[in-house]
């Protein structure tokens, strides 16, 4: 009935046919950022689309449509049934997500920048899922020789990630792209 894609915690139902629809429902946060899900979000449809070839429903049609429907917390789509939710969305898979680690931890000779979360899309009409996996994108810096400099280096870099509103950009796109490399390409 299903085969398991190579790595740990991948899923992909067996004679898997790309939905023709998919919405990117809001993730629910483990963690402390309040912003990271929704950055998650946003790369992760955005990447669905350009890189794999999805029609996504647009975010903002997403929320506003939940809205509509009283939810404005992503826990609160627990126990709505997929049809319902395809029906309200007009699409034929829904993507569930939740952000594990969105973190950046300096200290005095390396800064390690962690990005985690898992997705798993289900068919609207029958509440199966299709395909799941969970991706981490790190990156470490050290510098022990000139930890001033390296510090100024990488205090710079976040700037441009605070004027985009994207941090941790980086290693959101290797965590996407690690747990997309076995979802089969739409077109």
């Amino acid at each position: 009935m299903a085969a398991c894609a190579s790595g740990p915690r991948t899923f992909l139902k067996r004679g898997f046919i790309p939905p023709p629809r998919i919405a990117v429902l809001p993730l629910t946060n483990q963690t402390d950022h309040p912003d990271g899900p929704e950055i998650v979000r946003a790369w992760f449809d955005l990447l669905l689309a350009e890189q794999r070839g999805y029609r996504t429903i647009p975010l903002e049609k997403i929320d506003e449509n939940l809205k509509k429907m009283g939810i404005q917390k992503p826990e609160q789509l627990e126990g709505i049934p997929t049809r319902h939710l395809g029906a309200l969305l007009s699409a034929e898979a829904l993507v569930y997500g939740e952000l594990i680690e969105f973190v950046e931890t300096p200290s005095r000779l390396t800064k390690e920048r962690k990005v985690q979360a898992r997705f798993t899309m289900l068919d609207t009409e029958t509440g199966e899922p299709l395909w799941e996996a969970e991706g981490v994108g790190t990156t470490s810096k050290y510098s022990p020789q000139n930890t001033e400099r390296a510090e100024s280096f990488t205090s710079n870099l976040a700037l441009p990630e605070k004027a985009m509103n994207s941090p941790l950009k980086p290693e959101i796109w290797a965590m996407i792209k690690s747990l997309l490399q076995n979802l089969p390409n739409a077109k």
